[in-house]
């Protein structure tokens, strides 16, 4: 999916609750020693755990857990789940779902480190690349069909296999810089509200967008 530019978009799906810390403290991978008191998840706890195990075999190397991660659309699988309140310890419902959107060239300008992969990177088989001229290994017809039951049946694929698909990730190591936001997306005016005030409290100018065409 490309930006106005021609650049490629990718998307960060956080609670909005969360992005008090986030704009304190930046957005850090997991594995960093800098973390949000009572952050909230939003993703399965099992599914979390499966990330710290999975090897990057390619540079910077580390494990999924050292990066900070980026989906390449939006509507993605994860808050298909949220919306119909199948993640397990999670029942804010997406309107309170949030993205942060950047894209690729801005993180590649910035000199900091990634990979990114074309299928959701938990998985064994999923490749890694580290080379802009690799996105077109991705499956974009997939990647790109926004309605659920649309992209489960692209290219008469199964289900699953369009699911790994649409899921392929975009990972920054160690952490993302905030000056690379280029936008907030949020599903009510009322949740753009509060964080426009917390972009005025940290004197951040981000552009705020209400989209409820990128949620279900």
């Amino acid at each position: 999916m490309n930006s106005q530019t021609g650049e490629t978009l990718i998307f960060r799906m956080v609670h909005y609750q969360n992005l008090d810390c986030l704009l304190s403290m930046g957005l850090h991978c997991p594995n960093s020693p800098q973390k949000c008191p009572n952050y909230q998840n939003i993703g399965h706890s099992t599914l979390i755990t499966r990330r710290d195990e999975r090897a990057v075999d390619i540079s910077p190397f580390g494990n999924l857990s050292d990066y900070v991660p980026f989906y390449f659309a939006y509507k993605m699988p994860m808050l298909y789940l949220i919306h119909k309140n199948k993640v397990a310890g999670y029942e804010g419902g997406q309107s309170e779902i949030i993205y942060l959107i950047s894209t690729v060239e801005k993180v590649a300008q910035s000199k900091c480190e990634f990979v990114f992969t074309d299928r959701h990177a938990v998985l064994g088989y999923a490749n890694f690349y580290n080379q802009i001229a690799n996105l077109d290994k991705l499956d974009w017809e997939v990647i790109n069909q926004l309605e659920y039951n649309v992209w489960k049946k692209t290219h008469g694929n199964s289900e699953d296999l369009n699911k790994e698909k649409k899921q392929a990730e975009f990972l920054v190591y160690q952490n993302f810089p905030l000056d690379l936001i280029t936008g907030i997306a949020v599903y009510k005016e009322d949740i753009g509200q509060v964080i426009a005030k917390e972009l005025k409290k940290k004197a951040l100018s981000i552009p705020i967008y209400t989209l409820p065409q990128m949620y279900y």
